[in-house]
C-alpha cells in the first residue's frame, strides 16, 4: 500500500627511475582546493538519486496499516538552462530541475546568481508532488502546526512566505532574496537565510561546519558541510538539514524532520514518524 504522505557533492601515481646512491623522494600529496565558488554557467548538469523514508518512531497500540516504514527512490536532473533577466534588471541563471518518483515528473525552475558576497535565490517557478498525496482521512502534526501532507509541510520549512508572486511571469519572488551562500567558503561561517517573519515565527541560519571528504555514486569530492541553523526547534521534534558543496557543485543533501504525529480527523495520535531524505550526486556534466 503506497503510504498517504510521501508526494511529494588524483592521486597521480608518478613513477621515477631513482639510482641506488640517491634516497627516494616522498610522492608528494595533491593540493586541496578550498577556496572556490559554485559552478554557475549555462549548461552544466548534475544528476541525483533521490531517496524518502518513513521511518516509525512509535506506533502505540494503534494496528493501522498505514503505520509502517516506507522509502520511496526517485532520480533528479538539474541543468542551469539559461541565463534570464527578472524585474527588469536583476540578472539570473535559470537551475531547471526535473524530479521523477512514484512514476511521476514534475519541474521546477529555480533563479540564482552569485556576487562578491555569495549565492543567492531570488525566484522559483513551479513544483508539486511527485509521490502519493495523504488520503482524507489522516493528518500531520509538526511544531503544532496541522499539514495535510508531507509535501505541505516541506514547503512550510523550506520555502519562505516573505515572496510575492508576479501576475506578469508568475514566479515567485523571493523578498529580499535569500542568500544560500556566503562567500568566502571556509569553515566557521555563519549567515542568516531565512529571518522571522509573522507568517514564519523560526529563523533559518547556515552555518560551515567542516571541510571533509565526501564519497558518492560520483566520485570523492572535498566539500564545505553546510548545517541549516533551526533554533526553534529541539532534537525530538526538530530537523537535521546538512548541504554538502564542492567546486563540483551540490554532492549531496541530507533533510531529516523528527517527531512528526501522524493523526486521525479528530486530532487524536495513532503514530510518530521521522522523515529522511537524501540526496546524493551521481555524475557531472560541467
Amino acid at each position: 500500500m503506497s503510504h498517504p504522505f510521501l508526494k511529494l557533492s588524483f592521486i597521480v601515481l608518478v613513477g621515477f627511475f631513482i639510482s641506488c646512491d640517491k634516497p627516494t623522494e616522498p610522492t608528494p600529496k595533491p593540493e586541496i582546493n578550498k577556496d572556490f565558488v559554485f559552478p554557475i554557467a549555462v549548461g552544466n548538469q548534475w544528476d541525483y538519486d533521490l531517496s524518502e523514508s518513513i521511518v516509525l518512531v512509535d506506533s502505540g497500540t494503534v494496528n493501522d496499516p498505514l503505520l509502517k516504514d516506507t522509502t520511496y527512490f526517485g532520480t533528479v536532473n538539474m541543468e542551469i538552462d539559461r541565463s534570464q533577466i527578472i524585474q527588469d534588471s536583476i540578472n539570473t541563471f535559470v537551475f531547471r530541475q526535473s524530479t521523477t518518483a512514484n512514476d511521476n515528473t514534475f519541474i521546477t525552475e529555480s533563479y540564482y546568481n552569485e556576487l562578491d558576497s555569495g549565492m543567492y535565490y531570488y525566484a522559483n517557478w513551479g513544483g508539486g508532488p511527485v509521490l502519493p498525496k495523504s488520503d482524507q482521512n489522516h493528518k500531520l502534526v509538526f511544531n503544532n502546526r496541522v499539514f495535510n501532507h508531507l509535501s505541505e509541510l516541506k514547503q512550510y520549512l523550506l520555502h519562505p512566505n516573505s515572496q510575492f508572486k508576479s501576475p506578469v511571469d508568475s514566479l515567485n519572488y523571493k523578498n529580499p532574496p535569500l542568500q544560500y551562500l556566503k562567500y568566502p567558503l571556509e569553515t566557521g561561517s555563519e549567515w542568516a537565510y531565512r529571518n522571522e517573519t509573522p507568517d514564519l515565527p523560526f529563523q533559518f541560519n547556515k552555518k560551515i561546519i567542516a571541510f571533509e571528504n565526501v564519497t558518492v555514486p560520483a566520485g570523492s569530492y572535498y566539500c564545505y558541510k553546510i548545517q541549516w541553523i533551526h533554533d526553534n526547534f529541539d532534537n525530538i521534534n526538530g530537523i537535521l538539514h546538512y548541504d554538502y558543496i564542492s567546486e563540483k557543485g551540490l554532492v549531496k543533501s541530507s533533510f531529516t524532520i523528527k517527531g512528526i504525529l501522524f493523526t486521525d480527523m479528530n486530532g487524536d495520535t495513532l503514530g510518530v514518524y521521522d522523515i529522511i531524505d537524501e540526496l546524493v550526486l551521481t555524475n557531472t556534466n560541467l
